[in-house]
C-alpha cells in the first residue's frame, strides 16, 4: 500500500542557520547525550507504533537485498516475511 510521505517534524529539520529558531526548528534531543543512549521524542508524528518505512527495493541487487543475505548468513534464519519485500 502506498501512503503519502510523512511530514518531517520541525525539531528534526535543519537548525544550523540564522533564523531556524524563528521557524521552529528547535527541540531535537540528541540520543548520544543521554546516558541510556536513547531519548523519547517524536520522529514521525501520527505514525502508529509498529509501522515504518519499508523499501520496495529488496528484490534487486540493492543494499536491502545484501542486508537480507547478511542477516540470513549470520542468523541462520530467513528474513522474516513481514520484512521481505514480497
Amino acid at each position: 500500500m502506498s501512503e503519502p510521505p510523512a511530514v518531517v517534524p520541525k525539531h528534526l529539520r535543519d537548525a544550523h542557520y540564522k533564523g531556524a529558531e524563528a521557524l521552529g526548528h528547535v527541540g531535537y534531543r540528541f540520543p548520544h547525550d543521554d546516558p541510556r543512549g536513547w531519548v523519547e521524542q517524536d520522529y514521525v508524528p501520527g505514525l502508529a507504533p509498529g509501522r515504518f518505512y519499508q523499501s520496495d527495493a529488496r528484490g534487486g541487487g540493492t543494499f536491502e537485498r545484501r542486508a537480507d543475505a547478511f542477516w540470513e548468513q549470520v542468523s541462520g534464519r530467513p528474513v522474516p516475511r513481514r520484512f521481505a519485500g514480497d
